[in-house]
């Protein structure tokens, strides 16, 4: 998916007819927020026609539809303290519209406002998730569609089938629905054809017994969200050459020999270049301007602007930071510019973002500079 600039999208203009829903709807969503971030735990809000609606099923919890956007805010305390901390975070669905993208990144700064501008604040992109946002879920599960498509509780006769695959062990499991075509398969993963009122978890023939383990919870999840309504069958290697419900769906059976082997993981590189820029915005035109740049060694804490938005740049990750200065409008205005701003330093538009605040928690910023 390109990243479509604010120029292009119709959230450009302050004082638009969407400027003035989003601000409506931000002020309509204090109701909906109401009591957020009073005690640990997760609260998860999906972003329907600009408005933020609270995802209170906790059974649902750790799904996400990629048609859709999110306002997630874990609420935790710190060690030996019983002061409240608040991490914030606003997830991008791949398919999600700019304008749905646009609310969640508003109505974040909304919420933000509500818990007194002290959350650390995270910008996630469908399939670029930060480790701390897997942490949330025992399962991250991203599936086709928005809320309406029926994956929690299926018509029969119109489930449209999916195919989920499973991929990851322990805390960090995420399950992607993938196109049903055998080219989607291979013989290291697991997956699980979702009939509706049917699920085949398929092992493939060199999974190991953690991944199988990762695939079993996986299922058990949906059987238990769909009321337990719904069988739920194991499928070990080449006992899947036997079931032909399963190949159904895929045109026929087809040879495990057959079958691609799985993609290589993708390691990210990590550099000791560490950048530190200052934003600008004259004229409505965001600019960058290069501040510092080092190789292995920390930024200059001297540098910094403390009513000024800076952004340090380190492993392709960029931190926001928020001047005292900065109004609720220019943080508005920042978050919809996201884009627009890393592809002005050179990173590329789903880089993972960090947003803290001068009188926020900024110790992830700190850990750059000396």
């Amino acid at each position: 998916m390109a990243a479509e600039t604010i120029e292009e999208s119709n959230l450009a203009g302050i004082g638009s007819d969407m400027d003035k829903e989003l601000r409506k709807a931000a002020a309509e969503s204090e109701e909906e927020f109401a009591g957020a971030g009073s005690e640990v735990g997760l609260e998860i809000w999906r972003i329907e026609k600009f408005e933020p609606v609270k995802v209170r099923d906790e059974k649902e919890h750790g799904i996400f539809y990629m048609g859709d956007a999110y306002i997630v805010l874990h609420t935790y305390t710190a060690e030996d303290s019983d002061t409240l901390k608040w991490d914030l975070h606003f997830w991008l669905g791949k398919d999600s519209t700019q304008d749905e993208q646009g609310s969640a990144a508003y109505l974040t700064v909304n919420l933000d406002d509500m818990l007194s501008g002290t959350p650390v604040q995270y910008r996630e992109v469908d399939g670029a998730e930060s480790k701390l946002f897997l942490s949330y879920f025992s399962q991250l599960m991203k599936v086709e569609g928005g809320v309406a498509s029926g994956f929690t509780s299926p018509e029969p006769e119109t489930y449209e089938t999916k195919l989920l695959h499973v991929s990851g062990t322990g805390t960090d499991v995420v399950v992607q629905q993938v196109p049903i075509d055998v080219s989607s398969l291979n013989n290291k993963d697991v997956f699980i054809l979702d009939l509706g009122m049917k699920l085949y978890q398929f092992n493939s023939v060199n999974c190991g017994p953690f991944e199988r383990m990762a695939g079993s919870g996986v299922l058990e999840k949906i059987v238990a969200l769909r009321n337990y309504e719904p069988e739920g069958i194991n499928i070990d290697g080449e006992e899947v050459l036997e079931i032909e419900e399963f190949w159904a769906p895929f045109g026929g059976v087809v040879e495990l020999s057959e079958l691609p082997d799985p993609p290589e993981p993708e390691e990210e590189e990590e550099s000791g270049i560490r950048k530190l820029y200052k934003v600008s915005d004259e004229d409505g035109s965001i600019g960058c301007d290069l501040v510092e740049e080092k190789d292995g060694e920390n930024l200059s804490l001297s540098l910094i602007e403390e009513d000024s938005i800076m952004i340090a740049v380190a492993n392709n990750e960029a931190l926001f930071y928020i001047g005292s200065g900065a109004s609720q409008g220019e943080r508005f205005h920042m978050n919809f510019k996201t884009a627009e701003i890393l592809e002005t330093i050179g990173l590329p538009w789903n880089a993972r973002v960090t947003q803290v605040k001068k009188d926020g928690d900024t110790s992830k910023w700190d850990e750059l500079f000396s």
